[in-house]
This record gives C-alpha cells, sequence and structure tokens, in this order.
C-alpha cells in the first residue's frame, strides 16, 4: 500500500473512531449530497468556459481594432475620442515608458516644434511594454536588456483551446535585432475539478515555444569566458559557457515538475510547485485582467486597483498617533 492509502485508511479508522454508527450514516448521505453538489458545479464550469469562449469572439473586433490604433494603421475620430474627464487624480500613472518621440519632444525648446513631432508619432509606442511593467509580478521580470525588444511587441492575443480546457497567448513582434520570430506562444493546459476537488479548476501545465534568437542576443543567458592551463604543457586555453540569467523571456521556458518526485529533496518540490504557481498566477492575471483592460494597465489606473486589492487589512491593536481623539482633559 502506497503511503496516500495507508493515510487514506488511518482517517477512516480515526473517523470511525470518533463518531458513532447513526450519525456516521447520516454524515455518508451529506457526503452524497456534496458529491451531486460537485456534478452539478462540474456541468457550471463546463459551460463557463464554453461561454467564454463564445464572447472571446465577441470581443475580437474591438481588440482588432485596438491593435490598429496602437500601430498607427487607423486614427480614431474626434467622436470615437470623447471620453468623460475623471473628476480627480485617483490613477497616477505608476510607469512610463519614454519613447524616442517623446525624448525628441523634450529636447525641443520650440513650441510649434513640439506640436509638430508629436504629431509625427504613430501610434501609442511601447504601449504593451509599459502595460507589463505596471504589473508587479511581470515588472519584476523585466530586464533593463529585455525592454528595447520589449518595444517591438505589437499585440498580445488571447485564444481558447478547442480540443481542451485552457487557453493560449501570441505575443507579435515587429521585426528586431534579438530574434527572428514573428509570433511567440504561451500556451496553459487546465483541467476541471474532480468529483472529490473543491477547486474550480485546476492547473495542469504550461507550454512556452522555442525562440530563435540571432548570434549573440539572447537574453536569457550569458557568456562566462574562463582561462584553462594544461598542468603537462603549461599551455592555456579559453573555455566559454552559457550560463543562465534573469528575463522577461524565460516566460516561454515554463518551469516543469517531474513525473516521479520521490527521489527529489522536499525542497526541490516545494520550490518547483512555487514556480508553477507563479507561472500561472502570471497567466491568470494576464488572460483576465491585462489583455481585457490593457489600456487601463497602460494609464496605471488598472495596476492602481490591483495593488489595492494586496493591501493587508489592518491590524486593530495599532493605530495612527495623529488620528488619535482628544477628550477634552487637560
Amino acid at each position: 500500500m502506497d503511503k496516500q492509502g495507508v493515510v487514506e485508511e488511518v482517517q477512516q479508522i480515526e473517523y470511525e473512531e470518533q463518531y458513532p454508527k447513526p450519525i456516521r450514516r447520516r454524515i455518508d448521505a451529506l457526503k452524497n449530497l456534496q458529491q451531486q453538489h460537485r456534478d452539478i458545479e462540474r456541468k457550471f464550469h463546463e459551460e463557463l468556459l464554453a461561454i467564454e469562449r463564445k464572447y472571446i469572439e465577441l470581443y475580437s473586433p474591438l481588440y482588432q481594432k485596438r491593435h490598429e490604433i496602437l500601430t498607427g494603421q487607423y486614427e480614431p475620430t474626434n467622436e470615437e475620442c470623447k471620453v468623460e474627464s475623471p473628476k480627480d487624480d485617483k490613477y497616477p500613472k505608476i510607469v512610463q515608458i519614454s519613447s524616442d518621440a517623446d525624448k525628441k519632444e523634450e529636447n525641443t525648446n520650440d513650441g510649434h516644434e513640439s506640436e509638430k513631432s508629436s504629431e509625427d508619432v504613430v501610434g501609442i509606442p511601447a504601449f504593451w511594454l509599459t502595460c507589463l511593467k505596471n504589473h508587479p509580478g511581470f515588472e519584476r521580470n523585466i530586464m533593463p536588456k529585455d525592454e528595447e525588444v520589449l518595444r517591438a511587441l505589437e499585440n498580445i492575443k488571447l485564444s481558447y483551446l478547442e480540443d481542451q480546457y485552457g487557453f493560449k497567448f501570441e505575443f507579435h513582434f515587429k521585426e528586431n535585432p534579438y530574434f527572428t520570430d514573428k509570433v511567440l506562444t504561451k500556451t496553459y493546459f487546465l483541467s476541471l475539478p474532480s468529483g472529490s476537488s473543491q477547486e474550480d479548476y485546476s492547473f495542469d501545465k504550461s507550454e512556452g515555444c522555442e525562440i530563435h534568437w540571432k548570434e549573440n542576443k539572447n537574453l536569457t543567458v550569458r557568456i562566462e569566458t574562463k582561462k584553462q592551463r594544461h598542468k603537462g604543457t603549461n599551455r592555456t586555453r579559453v573555455i566559454k559557457r552559457q550560463v543562465p540569467q534573469e528575463s522577461f523571456f524565460t516566460f516561454f521556458s515554463p518551469p516543469t515538475m517531474p513525473d516521479q518526485t520521490d527521489t527529489m529533496p522536499l525542497e526541490e518540490i516545494q520550490e518547483r510547485r512555487e514556480n508553477l504557481d507563479s507561472d500561472f498566477d502570471l497567466g491568470e492575471d494576464l488572460r483576465t485582467k491585462i489583455v481585457p483592460n490593457a489600456v487601463g494597465w497602460f494609464t496605471g489606473e488598472a495596476a492602481a486597483d490591483f495593488l489595492l486589492e494586496d493591501e493587508l487589512p489592518e491590524d486593530e491593536d495599532y493605530y495612527d498617533e495623529d488620528s488619535e481623539e482628544d477628550d477634552g482633559e487637560d
């Protein structure tokens, strides 16, 4: 019997010792009702995924027009640009990525020249780079060298898998000095809860893609050079090797969990699981937050809301000294 079987047997013995037979009988009836609830809940999630597939198609024309505006293929009309002005400056811009056009404008003293240079800007430069940098999870993975190539990121497309549960991202790049690929992909595979699971759905795995880097342009590795001396001849040789380094583009080489973990140290298993969870969290935020509301992440509005959601509740044992009430006594 495996470890799981032993644990279940022990739990069953403890369960039988804790409750008399009439109560156990009623508890078993409640468990059957709970199983029926989970069966219905599974159908709910199946239909929910079908609805998400349907509505991604309805969103597609909006995403396409967004892409055309970002890349300068379409200039919105005055009517399309009318928006209600915010009453306060609630959402400060968290990250501002200066484009070459912005720098040119800043260095121009003449007002007419400044206006002319801004009119020459095509679309919205560095849009997706700014969106990603305004998200804390992605921001910490974007290194300075990544930013140049991420300026070439023109679109992030989301689709749902047809033959199984999951979703897929397509990162569309214009020509850049770093790799030859026009599209990089990342796919997340999900599974609906089993009969005994209480989760909405579970993350199975993710798959990235191979990046075809141009010579000496791989941002995910660095070259270490080491000299070695031969003991007999005293001649030296230079050894070069690639060493992994932090980069946004490791996103396309996601972590994996081996099929057999019995021989792995517990610390390594925990680390891999944490990496898998972090990877899935990034995919979920990209699917549910960034792609649907990209303009909010560009301006910083969505980022402000996201940070507010993560704030810890105040500890009732502490108070602000400045807000202490005066009881009127001297």
